[in-house]
């Protein structure tokens, strides 16, 4: 039909061709369904969001006012792209039913796959943020691929896979010095050193727009100039590099500003190429031409704001080259980089920060200018509520004043025009990484730049981690206060909806769990757990059965055992008859069932003596005496010459970690098996010390260890 307009871009449609194919392959009789069939599949979803392909949609058909269909509107089986649309264009994603009580979205991956039917209304839109949207909506179970051909479903486990595999690799940055023409450099992105008008002019300006050719003049005309030390980008066109930056050097006139302005070329142009999924970059020396700035103090200025930025991006990636005119400045390059790394191998960042209660005071009254008389979202509360009470969260885990200062900071970049150089300039790289690292990238999707937080938690430093317990503690204190006194009424604040909240914050506690081992951390740690049990899991009891059931909104259930006293997983529903309620008492429940096993575990730290294991050349045994529990490991080892050597070792808990011991041996085993038999199948074997000492680290379980 005439009104049939497809708009699908020939570089997608080999993306969404290998889709097709490895769907097919799992219709293949001779393969079927297999781990690597399905994860080929998922491959080519992945390699489709990484290209940028688009899927097509079915969407409900649009309810326009008379005369409104031929202007901005989609007609019957035309197919436009979600960008071309108005942004008040309103419409509804078609939902296909699996079954009763299950729902999923469709997508196709061409023209053929449609099935022409009398009303058939579609879009384009980007894969990612398509499967983003199928994973938060409510009641979706995921897509259906291809529904009235080689059928597909991709479920929402599916679908979290892809995201997580999809977070990109921590890399170090990395500097290189080169003497070359920067025009023929092979990276993704060159910095030109431009004048005000961005309209071209002598030198590496001169060269680089010859180079380019006149479509780069063309772009940049329309950019309105640019001021000193600011940056801009615009397209490579005829060059190697996909992008040139253009920044403006000052003019060296010795005063104080020019050293500023010049550092800000190379802040703020590496900060724009971070903004742009930029990782290779390539810098003339700014300035040092017919702008006169000496090249000694331009060549120190540039290496240490380039290391200054890398501090505070220190797993970004990027690959930073400093292009060089002639050999003599190359060697002033490597003599200073030589020389910073020197300085920097001295002084180290130390382990202990020097308490300096000014810094938190500075902190303060810039949150207070940044956040002015802003409000937090959907409440008449001060914004700077938040960052002050991550402040206090932070103080109370004894948090170093640089980390509470960054506690106050941590929310103020994007800020009435906060930029991060705003925030290294006023408090030096290690306030500014600890905030960078907190910062997310809201121009990501929610659920892509979630993953990458709690992804960045299992990487980072402890300071990192104190930083992000506190901020989300007084941010869950505060949805629940606000919980309290409107009801459902708080979630209606958030861009997801209350079930995507209860898994980033299940995530963020599992990532978070090493806190509670910390006499420092586990009491703020153990008061976000409660709140998130408040907020996000609903509770039943069957008092008759001896059951307590726990269905997190995250989707996990897991039941406690009156017989039994431990949580398990629990795969099935939650039984009609099952009686809500509030955590408080589902609290008093656990207590109460719990009671037989703490008395089993007092009975268990009466003195007693265990023999595990004896052979010719090893013996083991436990001993607990006044309530502390000491594995013995008697025997030989062989030493570097394989010559065997008596060695006779002792491990002890002290008390409070042996009642720990033994208590997650007991949620292991339960309450009716005898303590020597339990001691026996754990550590009854050859291995027995390595198994005990493996199960100790694997529960943060803490002994000193002397030879005998």
């Amino acid at each position: 039909m005439k009104n049939n307009i497809i708009r699908i871009h020939n570089n997608f449609k080999d993306c969404l061709h290998n889709i097709e194919d490895a769907i097919a392959t799992i219709f293949d009789d001779d393969i079927g369904i297999t781990p690597e069939s399905l994860n080929a599949v998922i491959e080519a979803i992945r390699e489709g969001i990484n290209n940028g392909a688009k899927f097509i949609v079915p969407i409900e058909k649009p309810n326009y006012k008379r005369g409104k269909t031929t202007s901005g509107g989609i007609k019957n089986r035309q197919i436009l792209d979600i960008s071309e649309l108005p942004d008040d264009f309103a419409f509804d994603i078609k939902i296909l039913q699996l079954d009763e009580d299950a729902f999923a979205f469709a997508a196709f991956t061409s023209e053929d796959e449609l099935v022409m039917a009398e009303e058939m209304f579609t879009i384009t839109v980007d894969i990612e943020s398509y499967l983003e949207k199928a994973w938060i909506a409510p009641n979706i179970y995921g897509i259906v691929i291809n529904p009235w051909r080689s059928r597909f479903f991709l479920p929402n486990e599916f679908i979290e896979t892809i995201f997580e595999q999809n977070i990109p690799e921590l890399k170090y940055n990395e500097i290189t010095i080169v003497t070359d023409d920067i025009t023929k450099l092979d990276t993704t992105c060159i910095v030109n050193a431009a004048n005000n008008t961005l309209l071209g002019g002598g030198g590496v300006d001169g060269a680089i727009h010859s180079g380019a050719g006149p479509e780069l003049l063309l772009e940049c005309q329309a950019l309105g100039g640019c001021e000193t030390g600011e940056a801009k980008i615009t397209k490579g066109y005829n060059l190697k590099a996909d992008y040139v930056i253009h920044t403006v050097g000052p003019v060296y006139s010795g005063a104080e500003n020019d050293a500023k302005m010049l550092r800000h070329c190379y802040w703020n142009s590496l900060e724009l190429a971070r903004e742009n999924d930029i990782y290779s970059i390539a810098f003339p020396a700014i300035s040092t031409g017919a702008y006169g700035y000496p090249v000694k103090e331009a060549t120190k200025i540039a290496l240490n704001a380039t290391f200054d930025w890398m501090d505070v991006n220190l797993f970004y990636g990027m690959e930073v080259t400093f292009v060089c005119f002639n050999d003599e400045t190359a060697k002033v390059y490597n003599d200073t980089l030589k020389a910073i790394h020197k300085k920097r191998e001295k002084t180290k960042y130390p382990s202990k920060v020097k308490y300096d209660g000014s810094v938190i005071k500075r902190a303060m009254q810039f949150a207070i200018d940044c956040h002015g008389d802003d409000m937090r979202k959907g409440v008449e509360r001060p914004y700077i509520t938040q960052p002050m009470e991550t402040m206090l969260i932070l103080s109370r885990m004894n948090a170093d004043s640089n980390l509470m200062a960054a506690g106050i900071l941590h929310d103020t970049i994007g800020h009435n025009d906060i930029k991060l150089i705003d925030i290294y300039e006023q408090f030096g790289t290690d306030i500014a990484a600890l905030v960078n690292m907190h910062t997310e990238n809201n121009k990501i999707s929610w659920l892509k730049r979630k993953m990458y937080s709690v992804d960045m938690l299992y990487r980072t430093t402890k300071r990192d981690m104190l930083l992000k317990l506190a901020s989300e503690l007084a941010n869950l204190r505060e949805i629940y206060s606000d919980y309290k006194q409107v009801g459902d009424e708080v979630w209606n604040r958030f861009d997801v909806p209350r079930e995507s909240l209860a898994w980033y914050y299940s995530k963020l506690i599992v990532a978070l769990s090493d806190m509670q081992e910390e006499i420092e951390t586990r009491y703020v740690f153990w008061e976000m757990l409660d709140l998130f049990k408040e907020l996000f899991v609903i509770y039943y009891v069957d008092e008759a059965k001896g059951i307590l059931y726990e269905y997190a909104l995250n989707g996990t259930t897991r039941i406690f055992l009156k017989s039994e006293p431990r949580w398990l997983d629990f795969y099935d529903d939650i039984p009609d008859d099952a009686k809500p309620i509030s955590f408080k008492t589902a609290n008093n429940f656990e207590d109460n069932w719990n009671k037989p096993l703490w008395d089993k575990v007092d009975k268990d730290l009466e003195d007693g003596q265990y023999k595990l294991f004896s052979s010719d050349i090893r013996s083991f045994s436990i001993e607990i005496k006044d309530k502390q529990l000491s594995f013995f490991d008697y025997g030989y080892r062989l030493n570097n010459r394989n010559n065997k050597v008596k060695t006779n070792i002792k491990m002890t808990l002290d008390k409070a970690e042996t009642a720990r011991f033994l208590l997650e041996l007991r949620n292991i085993y339960g309450i009716n098996m005898k303590l020597g038999t339990i001691f026996k199948k754990e550590y009854g074997t050859e291995d027995g010390y390595t198994a005990f000492v493996d199960f100790c680290d694997d529960n943060y379980i803490e002994g000193d260890i002397i030879s005998i």
